[in-house]
């Protein structure tokens, strides 16, 4: 696919210089992308996580919400108070913890160099972050700003197992809230930078002795024992934010029993073993 559009490129450009009569690349269709099938934890490997982390509280609610909820590493991460809703049972994902690219914000580059005479953005004196119009974005800290979910189905309400529901209790009457409401951050109240919250999946799956699988399979798991569990593919879509299931259905803003007893039925899956 790669190979095709620079052939393409390489072809348009010829035609404009009249080195070729025509684009023959744009006569044939693009090569698809093969689809990759992503790994995943079984749900023994998931209790097995869950009870591993139990005992540490920061680990515990960080994975648990992973799990229990199938929410993207922004998604999780950009969690606010006010988008846990304990009494309702439900949590509303508004926002996204992203890393957002410094540019530099010095002057026009001429040719190769820019006013400041440093290369990278990140190194200008007067580095910026340039936010489109229509993207609505915060800085939290550094680099790091909550920016809204690109799509209507990324912007939803997911029911919280009633066992995620004990867990974030416990959370949020011993740590109180971190820079703008932030439910998950470092001791000093700042965000945690999406790189250590990789690092600290891959530390909880070594302390475990499970597969080394990347981050994102805790919500491909989250996916595939709600397929194992019955759950219907609407509902699978709806609590994971896909918008092949949401694009008519826009923004569901309360959950449906449907979702609900989904989320019950996968926190009764994970957790038998620790309740206590």
């Amino acid at each position: 696919l790669q190979a095709h559009r620079i052939l393409a490129k390489a072809l348009t450009d010829a035609m404009r210089e009249g080195r070729v009569p025509r684009n023959a690349a744009t006569m044939l269709d693009a090569p698809t992308r093969a689809r990759a099938v992503r790994p995943a934890l079984t749900a023994d490997d998931a209790r097995t996580l869950l009870l591993s982390v139990a005992g540490d509280p920061t680990q515990a609610v960080h994975w648990s919400i992973a799990l229990l909820a199938g929410l993207r590493q922004g998604e999780r991460l950009g969690l606010t108070r006010d988008a846990i809703d304990l009494e309702a049972g439900t949590l509303t994902v508004s926002w996204q913890l992203q890393r957002l690219k410094w540019a530099h914000g010095c002057g026009r580059q001429a040719g190769e160099a820019w006013p400041c005479r440093r290369q990278r953005g990140g190194a200008c004196p007067d580095r910026a972050v340039f936010i489109p119009a229509d993207q609505e974005a915060t800085q939290v800290y550094g680099g790091l700003w909550l920016t809204r979910p690109k799509t209507m189905s990324g912007w939803r309400q997911v029911p919280i197992a009633p066992e995620l529901a004990t867990i974030l209790r416990l959370h949020l009457a011993a740590t109180p809230p971190g820079d703008l409401g932030l439910i998950l951050h470092r001791p000093d109240g700042h965000p945690v930078d999406p790189r250590d919250d990789a690092a600290a999946w891959d530390t909880a799956l070594r302390a475990a002795d499970l597969p080394d699988v990347p981050l994102h399979s805790a919500r491909h798991t989250t996916a595939t024992l709600l397929y194992e569990l019955g759950v219907d593919e609407r509902t699978r879509m709806a609590i994971l934010g896909h918008s092949s299931a949401t694009t008519t259905a826009g923004y569901t803003h309360i959950a449906t029993p449907l979702l609900a007893d989904a989320m019950s039925r996968l926190g009764r899956h994970l957790t038998p073993q620790i309740e206590a």
